[in-house]
């Protein structure tokens, strides 16, 4: 995971390739949409983090932006305050399937980099507050640190 940072990505042991028709390309990627599309409908307009320690970036109330959603892609969140150093903290899914706390330029681009983040690969259609909780990392004076102590709460629709 990168921080936004220029901090290095973790390696990993293997990558596999794997071909697939088009067809089934197609059906995959409508079958993501519809999922998304549901948890859109389903999922909170506003989301809590809280529970960080180290990096004053990641808690906050977020807003979802529906502007901010790309047709049949994950609900994004606006924290309602800007960091210390005028930043907007956004809450988004990375192009890994993976919840970010990040800024507008990571969430733009979906990348895998910011200030926390999930660790874990979410299915299509698993909104942040649903992932498995104690499990963000959080990036620290020291790189990050998993805490166990982070929640993520969704309220209203």
């Amino acid at each position: 995971m990168n921080n936004g940072e220029d901090l290095p990505w973790d390696d990993q042991p293997a990558l596999a390739v794997r071909a697939i028709a088009r067809a089934e390309a197609d059906r995959l990627e409508a079958a993501a949409a519809a999922a998304w599309d549901a948890a859109a409908a389903r999922g909170p307009a506003v989301v809590t983090v809280a529970g960080a320690t180290g990096n004053s970036n990641t808690n906050g109330t977020f807003d979802r932006v529906p502007a901010e959603r790309a047709p049949g892609g994950p609900p994004v969140y606006k924290r309602r305050t800007k960091t210390p150093g005028g930043k907007q903290p956004w809450l988004f899914l990375a192009c890994n399937n993976m919840w970010i706390v990040g800024n507008t330029g990571n969430k733009d681009a979906r990348k895998a980099a910011g200030w926390a983040y999930h660790p874990v690969a979410v299915a299509d259609g698993k909104l942040p507050h649903e992932a498995p909780a104690g499990g963000w990392q959080v990036s620290t004076s020291k790189g990050f640190a998993k805490q166990q102590s982070v929640r993520v709460v969704g309220w209203g629709q």
